[in-house]
């Protein structure tokens, strides 16, 4: 079969990654879990199916995905198998990126909850909490 080319897929598609939001894309990822999902495996997974299917913004790409799980460990989603520690590599999330240019809380103390103003309103939606309330 000369001349055909293999496109594969992966959950969430490029397209989404480019264009739904990062909750957006926690809703699929999620969904599409087994019962011990690894986020290695998933990484690698897009990152292959990005670079073969020729896609320009695969780095991109594999950001997203890395945002979409980082929230879900972040929302207790997913967490540690109790029989395999994570990896200690980690890298800055896009909204990680955009809180230090952000103004800082208007109060703070060792005991706050991760303040309000850091998160994005689809968080904030998301989460549903009041200021002060801890959950």
């Amino acid at each position: 079969m000369r001349g055909m080319s293999m496109t594969f897929s992966t959950t969430p598609t490029a397209e989404q990654l480019r264009t739904l939001s990062t909750v957006d894309l926690v809703i699929i990822l999620l969904r599409s879990l087994q019962d011990q999902p690894n986020p290695n495996n998933i990484l690698r997974n897009h990152e292959h199916a990005h670079s073969q299917n020729g896609e320009s913004d695969a780095d991109y790409l594999l950001q997203r995905v890395s945002d979409a799980w980082a929230w879900l460990v972040a929302n207790g989603l997913v967490g540690p198998h109790h029989r395999n520690s994570p990896s200690d590599w980690y890298r800055v999330t896009e909204r990680g990126q955009e809180v230090p240019s952000q103004p800082p809380p208007e109060r703070s103390s060792p005991n706050s909850d991760f303040p309000r103003t850091y998160m994005g309103s689809s968080m904030r939606r998301v989460v549903n909490f009041e200021p002060g309330e801890r959950r």
